[in-house]
């Protein structure tokens, strides 16, 4: 099943539990035996005994390689295509039930077996010898027409190998944590890197994958390169990817369908040699008849389970280049290109050192995810590497053809435009600037990629389409520090510097129009976005292990770094501009805090839309930050959403939204959105500040006011305080009778709202008023995002209308 290829991921409860706050021994010993060695009694006995870390990692690689050695051996004399087809059913998430926080399957068990068959001359060979396998009757009849396996033996050996794979993982964490455990400042970096290519490689949805891909590639002068480099267009490399995917589907239903059919020929052959009725049965021979049936039925039924797990499984998979370009009526020569690029042979090296390789982040099967017996065929090992993979595979030919820099050009602007796009898609900004030129504090000219401008809120966009080398994916300091920084830090330091100079000058020269000077002096709230090829959220789950590896220098005020695919998921996702402004405001004061570590943006988004970010039960009365969070696996709904929304999942999924806003708060954000009143932005912000019950009072407060109005005729206003250790702000509500034009409730409202401020000090405050008769529309909006400052002219309107401070009635919780 092509789902969002989370495929390595069905093993983050092992993953997520690496949230360790120093390098402290004991303290991970503690977290590690807790959390991730639940079924390795093994190895929690080993690290109670060790008197060091390399005590450990010598006698855990030392276990690992006997484990290896024992797997090897319990599939030497079944075929290894076979093995690889048993496995990846019994791992398989089917769409209609898949939820990745209960899914206990793991394609990494299949890679790992599929390492441990690769040290064969073929797939077909016994381990370790090159004469062709001996068949075992007794376990596996070869015969066409015998092509049956005994079931239990087929799950014993599923079990076994589950089992051992299994122990190989426990293991394989444990030396990568005594591998990266040694004190240095970006030693969470180098361990977390190491476990996502073991675990969570192929972050994002397989269409959206498609999507890059065909924009990266399916484009001239990218396409002819392509074509010129490799023989194949990336259409071409896409419909082998849904092909591989298909004969995987194929082979499996037609096992299902001859079970299916072996399990009604059973009682219909006994039928036909039996005379008389189940009753008549009875009446002549008694109650063995019957059971007889039943008997019958039930050897039936386990040759249908035979059928589906064996057969020759694997072997009905593996297919060749003409035959996959008959399927695809498409050129053999393109398809063989495609094949060759993504496959490997058997006979390369021992079981022990791919292994090894594996658990230090340098997987061979993480692109070139098929394996080649040029005597039968091939065979996909995990279909979602190939399509996450195709595009590393395709640059690193570019790179081999002196190609890569035409293509790296169009890949960067790519990369942008698409960012972009999926932003004023979701926003409908009034201004979109690109190419900005703009001079810093010290009088250097620098560039930014581009800024949209909605009303008081400006996004400031750099977007860095540079990938991490497989020296940086294995947890290399050096190359790790060199790609993170060119991906991480300087898109950072590029978009924060144009929010400084915004801040500083109001003012921005835009190169692609004659070097014109533009006005941004309104803009009262700046988002800083890092749009990234690389998934760099999965590396490390927060911004803290950048800042300790000194990649980043502060935490504070941080700009949103997100990848491509996941803004494109939320930006889709998102019910509106307010919603979306809402998070970005979130997810930036849950960064300041540096109290919240998510193994992926997703699951934090899905947070904000489950319950809010508001991280004010964890904070002290300075704002200090009280315990650290970890967001588990949130995205089922979304997951679900996706599978239905590309046929994968026949059970409708509804689109997941932040359903505990009150219905009054979304006509009222909805209304604001549409009209768009000066200051609607950080009107919109300000109103999102709280949970579902500040919600409702603030969205009904006009409501309430406009039916007093109706009842004694006189105007009306009420006032609600927000205020934390972070900031403060108020929102005031105003009705007037059906005799005030709009413009006299604009004055007395803006009188209203400009004394209130100055009175309680804040630095915003918003004002919304009604006409009584039409209390569901808002009438006037009135929003002030200055910063206090003294003024006499103010003290005199407060005392003038005899105001005094508000209590706090309502309290933000972040």
């Amino acid at each position: 099943m092509a789902k969002k290829s989370r495929r390595q991921r069905a093993a983050r409860h092992d993953q997520q539990s690496w949230q360790l706050a120093d390098v402290d021994a004991a303290a991970q010993v503690e977290v590690f035996q807790r959390r991730v060695l639940r079924s390795a009694e093994a190895l929690t006995t080993l690290m109670n005994e060790a008197e060091s870390w390399d005590e450990v990692a010598a006698r855990t690689a030392a276990m690992m390689n006997t484990v290896v050695a024992e797997l090897v051996e319990r599939t030497s004399s079944w075929h290894a295509f076979d093995v690889l087809a048993w496995l990846q059913r019994a791992n398989m998430a089917y769409a209609e039930e898949y939820q990745e926080s209960t899914h206990e399957g793991l394609s990494a068990l299949v890679e790992l077996a599929a390492l441990l068959m690769m040290e064969r001359p073929s797939a077909d060979a016994m381990s370790g010898d090159s004469r062709p396998r001996e068949p075992e009757p007794e376990s596996e009849p070869e015969s066409e027409s015998d092509g049956m396996v005994d079931p239990g033996a087929v799950a014993q050996l599923c079990h076994d190998l589950d089992a051992g794979l299994r122990h190989l993982v426990d293991g394989g964490h444990l030396l990568n944590l005594t591998r990266h455990a040694d004190g240095g400042p970006d030693w969470q970096l180098r361990f977390h890197m190491v476990e996502r290519e073991m675990l969570l490689r192929n972050l994002g949805y397989p269409h959206m994958q498609e999507r890059l891909l065909r924009g990266l590639f399916g484009e001239p002068p990218v396409s002819d390169l392509l074509v010129t480099t490799l023989g194949f267009t990336i259409e071409q490399a896409l419909k082998v990817i849904d092909g591989l995917h298909r004969v995987i589907e194929n082979a499996y239903w037609d096992s299902v369908d001859a079970a299916r059919e072996h399990v009604l020929a059973a009682p219909r052959a006994a039928d036909a040699v039996a005379t008389g009725s189940a009753a008549t049965r009875r009446r002549q021979h008694g109650r063995k008849a019957v059971d007889r049936e039943l008997l019958d039925r039930s050897r039936a039924s386990v040759a249908a389970i035979a059928a589906i797990v064996s057969d020759r499984l694997g072997r009905r998979i593996a297919i060749t280049a003409e035959q996959l370009a008959a399927m695809l009526d498409e050129g053999c020569s393109a398809i063989e290109a495609v094949l060759q690029l993504f496959s490997q042979p058997f006979g390369t090296r021992p079981a022990v050192d791919l292994v090894e390789d594996y658990f230090r982040g340098r997987n061979p099967l993480r692109t070139r995810a098929v394996l080649h017996d040029s005597a039968i065929g091939y065979f996909p090992v995990n279909v979602g590497n190939l399509l996450f993979g195709l595009r590393e595979l395709i640059e690193d030919a570019f790179k081999q053809h002196n190609v890569f820099d035409l293509y790296a050009k169009h890949r960067g602007d790519w990369v942008e435009e698409g960012a972009v796009a999926a932003l004023q898609e979701r926003l409908a900004p009034e201004e979109v600037h690109r190419n900005i030129e703009f001079v810093l504090a010290d009088g250097r000219a620098v560039e930014s990629d581009a800024l949209l401008v909605c009303d008081r809120v400006a996004l400031a966009i750099e977007a860095k389409a540079v990938s991490l080398t497989p020296r940086a994916r294995s947890g290399d300091p050096a190359r790790m520090s060199r790609d993170l920084t060119r991906i991480v830090a300087d898109t950072v330091q590029q978009a924060d510097r144009l929010r400084t100079t915004l801040a500083r000058d109001g003012r921005l020269r835009v190169r692609d129009r004659n070097q014109a000077e533009f006005d941004f002096a309104h803009v009262r709230r700046v988002f800083p976005i890092a749009v990234t090829l690389e998934d760099v959220t999965s590396v490390t789950g927060s911004a803290s292990a950048f800042v300790d590896a000194g990649i980043l220098p502060s935490r504070r005020e941080l700009p949103w770094i997100v990848s491509l695919f996941d803004l494109w998921v939320i930006c889709e996702i998102a019910e509106g501009p307010a919603q979306l402004l809402h998070y970005l405001q979130q997810h930036e004061q849950a960064i300041n805090l540096n109290m919240i570590t998510a193994s992926e943006e997703l699951d934090l988004f899905m947070m904000f839309l489950d319950q809010g970010l508001y991280l004010g039960d964890h904070v002290d009365q300075d704002g200090n930050p009280t315990t650290e969070l970890f967001t588990l696996s949130m995205t089922d709904p979304l997951d679900a959403y996706y599978l239905h929304q590309t046929g994968q999942r026949r059970t409708p999924a509804p689109k997941p939204r932040q359903e505990w806003s009150p219905k009054a708060f979304r006509e009222l954000t909805t209304q604001l959105e549409c009209e768009r009143p000066d200051g609607w932005t950080t009107a919109a912000l300000n109103l999102h500040q709280g949970d579902r019950n500040v919600r409702n009072e603030v969205a009904t407060m006009v409501r309430r006011l406009a039916r007093r109005t109706r009842l004694d005729g006189r105007p009306h206003d009420e006032t609600r305080l927000f205020a934390d250790s972070h900031s403060s702000f108020g929102v005031t509500g105003m009705s007037v009778g059906k005799g005030y034009t709009v413009d006299r409730l604009r004055e007395r409202l803006l009188t209203w709202c400009r004394a209130r401020k100055h009175l309680e000090r804040t630095a915003s405050w918003t004002g919304i008023g009604v006409i009584a008769n039409r209390p569901g529309k808002v009438a006037v909006l009135v929003q002030l995002d200055e910063p206090w400052t003294d003024d006499p002219e103010l003290d005199q309107l407060v005392a003038t209308l005899q105001m005094r401070p508000a209590a706090e009635v309502a309290t933000t919780r972040r």
